[in-house]
């Protein structure tokens, strides 16, 4: 299965080596607040929660 577009843009990740494994696409010149922002802070936020266990 190809996983990139036409122009070359990667579209599909896998990895069978890790529990979790997220493949996120935004543009972040849209502006704050989106919902990239919001997914990327509930990222750092958990890795800091699980840093500090």
């Amino acid at each position: 299965m190809d996983a990139t577009s036409h122009d070359g843009l990667i579209e599909t990740i896998e990895r069978t080596d890790r529990h979790l494994a997220l493949g996120l696409q935004w543009h972040p010149e849209v502006g704050r607040d989106g919902p990239g922002d919001r997914i990327a802070e509930a990222l750092v936020d958990a890795t800091k929660r699980r840093a500090a266990a």
